[in-house]
Parts: structure tokens; C-alpha cells; sequence
């Protein structure tokens, strides 16, 4: 499974305010704990999730970043270390945003590859590009988490047809930052998106018969959330 995540309101500027992750640092708490709640599982193991996260950058003196998580290099107790808890892992990636600026561009480092997006490219549509390529090029179903989706909890139970064609061919799970997505991205999603789910608090039977009331969760949850559904499915 993949996540596609995408931080248009948290920067990684060239020095990371580490004291104030949350009002400096624009809620990079919150981009820390998602990033940790994609790649390690609620049993503190790692998930072998690949993740591709965007940082949007200020067109000033902080430039849009393009990043990516291999979940499977999270084997290595070293590198699990870096993720081990969110203040950790911001640390981790300021060296990682002073190594690209170091490295002409790009760094790869242990788990993690990232770079500067190139000039006249913004965050919002590189996402949005990476995403409708591993859609056509690579058939992947895209699922965007969203509040005015189907009950994640009515679509993972086990035995359910459709979530077992999903965990057979893998999927690729889209969410937002702390803001959710700009209106722009918000809109593309939901028209070319193969599923949309949320996270609610499901009354329905097994007819889908009842309400479901939408519970807001920062993303971090939600991530949580779809990979506790991803090993266990729901009773």
C-alpha cells in the first residue's frame, strides 16, 4: 500500500524550528505524526508502506520539496529509530532539507529520497501529477480520504468482496494536511479519485441500512486508521 500525502500548509524552510513544531513550524507536529502513523504500524513495527509526501514551499525563500518513505528500509532498527517519535523524525528531516541544499537539489538518505521541485512547479500539481501517474501507468486504485465518503468502517469488513480485491492489487491512500487539500486539489480528487472513504462513527447494518456520523480526525489519525484496517480488517 502507498500513501500519497500532500502539506501545503507546512514548508520544511532550511532551518526547521524544532522548539516549535506546532506555531513556527506551521504544524509540522502534525506532518511528523502522519508521516510516522504511514510507515509504522500500531505495534510500533514498521508497515513496508511507501509514502510520497509534497511540502509546499513560500515562492520565497523556501522552496517546495518533494519527498518519499521507503517502508521497507524501516527494517533496519537504525532507521526505525528515526521515526520513533515526532520531534525525532523532524530532526531527521532538517538534515535531510540541509542535504539537499548541500547536494544540488536532491538527497538520498537511508529511507528517504527527496528534492527541490524544479522551477515553475508547484507542490499542489506535482501531486496531483504523481498521483494520476501511478493511476494510469501503473493501474493503482487511488482512494481519497474525505468526509463526504463512504464509511471506511462499512468497507473494510472482512470477507467484503471489494476490500479484498484492494488488499490483493494494493491502493494508494490520498490525505491532507491539517487543512485538509486546497479547493483546487480538493475538487480534481473527488472527480478522478477510483474510491472515496472516511472515518466515521458507522450506525449501518450489514445492508448498509442507518446513518454514519463524520467524526474529524487529523490526518495522523486517519493514517492510523487505515493501516490498523489495512492488517486487521473490521469485525
Amino acid at each position: 500500500m502507498k500513501f500519497f500525502l500532500l502539506f501545503s500548509s507546512t514548508p520544511l524552510p532550511p532551518s526547521i524550528p524544532l522548539k516549535a513544531l506546532t506555531s513556527q513550524g506551521k504544524r509540522l507536529d502534525v506532518a511528523c505524526r502522519m508521516l510516522r502513523a504511514c510507515t509504522v504500524g500500531p505495534d510500533g513495527c514498521p508497515s513496508g508502506h511507501h509514502v510520497a509526501a509534497w511540502f509546499a514551499g513560500d515562492g520565497k525563500l523556501v522552496r517546495s520539496i518533494e519527498l518519499h518513505v521507503d517502508g521497507h528500509a524501516l527494517d533496519q532498527p537504525a532507521i526505525l529509530a528515526r521515526f520513533r517519535s515526532e520531534l525525532v523524525l523532524a530532526r531527521y528531516l532538517a538534515e535531510i532539507v540541509s542535504g539537499i541544499a548541500r547536494e544540488n537539489g536532491t538527497k538520498n538518505e537511508d529511507c528517504i529520497h527527496a528534492r527541490f521541485l524544479d522551477a515553475g512547479m508547484n507542490a499542489e500539481d506535482s501531486f496531483l501529477e504523481a498521483i494520476r501517474r501511478e493511476q494510469v501507468e501503473s493501474g493503482t486504485e487511488i482512494i481519497l480520504l474525505h468526509e463526504n465518503g463512504t464509511p471506511i468502517l462499512d468497507f473494510c469488513r472482512p470477507g467484503m468482496l471489494e476490500w479484498k480485491q484492494v488488499q490483493a492489487h494494493g491502493a494508494a491512500i490520498v490525505i491532507g494536511d491539517h487543512n485538509g487539500f486546497p479547493v483546487h486539489v480538493e475538487r480534481t480528487l473527488l472527480r478522478t479519485s477510483d474510491r472515496i472513504l472516511c472515518i466515521t462513527k458507522s450506525k449501518r447494518d450489514e445492508h448498509g441500512v442507518g446513518d454514519a456520523k463524520v467524526i474529524p480526525y487529523l490526518g495522523s489519525h486517519v493514517a492510523a486508521f487505515v493501516q490498523m484496517f489495512s492488517i486487521r480488517g473490521m469485525p
